[in-house]
């Protein structure tokens, strides 16, 4: 099981071709959103961390062209969301509160504002992440940062 992109999530290896199938886990080109409540960031790293300690040589993606620098590609993808991770602190940090639709433009200013929408959903996971390691705290739809208490 690789669960986090969604919870029932599975990725294949080929042993014999050294190939990881990864579906929409991993994808040529792109991020995967994360859609709670059937997507956990958590488990989408600790899966990302997973697929690492399988000796492929190549990813097959669900979408996108086969992927033949995999290591190196699932290590971009866990970097690109720890970062993310700590934009997201450093928003609520700064903002000390906020709805998914105010801290969207915060924390994904780096991507087109016509994206936001769907962003929205892999914040909200951050968020969820964050509200479970006891960092981030949810109350009537807004967020707030609990390290440094509203």
């Amino acid at each position: 099981m690789t669960p986090g992109h969604v919870e029932n999530h599975l990725c294949f290896f080929v042993e014999e071709d050294s190939v990881m199938l990864t579906g929409d886990h991993v994808m040529q080109g792109s991020t995967v959103v994360i859609i709670p409540p059937h997507g956990n960031m958590h488990d989408y790293i600790d899966s990302l961390n997973l697929l690492l300690t399988f000796p492929m040589s190549v990813i097959a993606p669900g979408h996108g062209l086969i992927i033949s620098n995999p290591i190196e590609e699932i290590t971009r993808l866990i970097e690109h969301r720890l970062n993310r991770e700590c934009k997201v602190k450093k928003v609520l940090a700064l903002l000390n509160n906020g709805t998914l639709e105010e801290l969207t433009p915060y924390v994904y200013d780096d991507v087109d504002s016509s994206l936001y929408r769907i962003a929205q959903y892999s914040l909200w996971a951050h968020l969820l992440k964050l509200k479970h390691e006891g960092l981030a705290i949810e109350r009537d739809n807004c967020w707030f940062d609990a390290v440094n208490k509203y």
